[in-house]
């Protein structure tokens, strides 16, 4: 009779639970490009999603501004 660690059993049992993660039903192909007059880059996304990165000098880091899509409505906040 083999025996399986406990741990091992709760892991499974767990991940059977949870299932795989849901998958997007179209997987996105988003185009990025360099606006060197501007000195940033660009991504465009089929669904209207875009993105500007700039590299800010002062923290040595990119910093991302992303515009959700104009098709998604907005997610309503909860009233509590």
């Amino acid at each position: 009779m083999h025996r399986i660690p406990l741990a091992a059993a709760l892991g499974l049992l767990l991940g059977l639970a949870l299932g795989p993660p849901p998958l997007p039903t179209q997987p996105q192909h988003c185009i990025t490009y360099e606006e060197k007059a501007l000195g940033r880059w660009h991504t465009l996304c089929p669904d209207g999603t875009r993105a500007i990165h700039r590299w800010n000098p002062v923290l040595e880091r990119w910093e991302s501004t992303i515009t959700p899509s104009p098709q998604r409505p907005p997610k309503e906040k909860s009233r509590r």
